[in-house]
């Protein structure tokens, strides 16, 4: 009698176990019809970004923004007695960019050494102030060269230039506003810019004619300069008879007016760029108030 109560026992709670599993399977079904189906074929891909235009040529490269967004980036610590060299290699490991020492400019230079000590205490600073506020208490600067950022002295960094071709047709419509742009960035006092020399008038012309364009290279031709910087308009006007202007032979940038590609060239330094691009993103937000 007990074997046989047993054997009921186990077959009733094997039915059990399989309808509960049938019931199970079932609802799983039933919840996979109920699921709705995505079909990854049908979705509309992401409209791509417009490209922004470049607010100068050559663009910076892939490194160069790399560089430039570090120099954004805050850099907040505290230093006690740290050596100038150790602090220099703190930030360039914090931000994962090369920052180079350039010891012989700086010794040779300013016979500074670059274990002098260090005691400063920064919060809510980006990379770039941080790094003016300790460099040009010595004297020094950094700038962004050969894909690195180096530091090194005040004197050698004005000694190195770059010519940019800065497109500006938005802003400007006549030769005037050209003009005007130009003499803008040069009285914004963004770097130091070489005097205008005017040579005398070319052979068989005179004070107020303006001498015969040449055939073949320079003169009036796509790179000449088409406005007497530094000149007051009467001054433009007494000169207009002179051969294309030069510069005198001393440190400083220079800027050039090219109409037929609505941009301006301009050669200055690392620093000074930087202003200008930033002037010229404030004239453009002026202007967008005006609209």
């Amino acid at each position: 009698m007990l074997p046989q109560l047993k054997y009921r026992i186990f077959c009733i709670l094997g039915l059990l176990a399989c309808g509960l599993v049938i019931t199970a399977d079932a609802e799983e079904k039933q919840k996979a019809k109920s699921k709705p189906t995505v079909k990854t074929s049908a979705q509309k891909p992401l409209a791509a970004a417009g490209k922004l235009q470049p607010l100068f040529f050559p663009p910076l490269t892939p490194r160069e923004q790399i560089l430039a967004n570090a120099l954004q980036m805050p850099s907040n610590a505290e230093f006690n007695e740290v050596p100038l060299k150790n602090v220099i290699q703190f930030y360039s490991d914090l931000h994962k960019v090369p920052i180079i020492i350039q010891k012989t400019d700086i010794v040779l230079n300013l016979d500074l050494s670059i274990d002098l000590p260090i005691t400063a205490n920064f919060s809510e600073l980006s990379l770039r102030d941080t790094l003016l506020q300790i460099l040009e208490p010595l004297d020094l600067t950094f700038v962004v060269e050969r894909d690195m950022i180096q530091i090194l002295t005040r004197e050698k960094a004005s000694q190195l230039f770059k010519t940019r071709v800065y497109p500006v047709g938005d802003l400007c419509v006549l030769e005037e506003d050209y003009q005007a742009l130009a003499d803008a960035i040069q009285n914004a006092n963004l770097g130091d810019w070489k005097q205008v020399r005017l040579s005398a008038p070319a052979a068989g012309t005179t004070r107020n004619q303006r001498p015969e364009v040449p055939q073949q290279g320079a003169g009036r031709g796509f790179f000449y300069v088409q406005s007497m910087l530094h000149l007051s308009p009467a001054d433009r006007a007494e000169t207009s008879g002179l051969s294309p202007m030069s510069y005198f032979q001393e440190p400083g940038g220079t800027i050039s007016i090219v109409t037929q590609s609505k941009s301006l060239v301009i050669s200055q330094t690392y620093h000074a760029h930087n202003g200008i691009v930033q002037l010229l993103e404030q004239l453009r937000q002026a202007k967008a108030l005006n609209q």
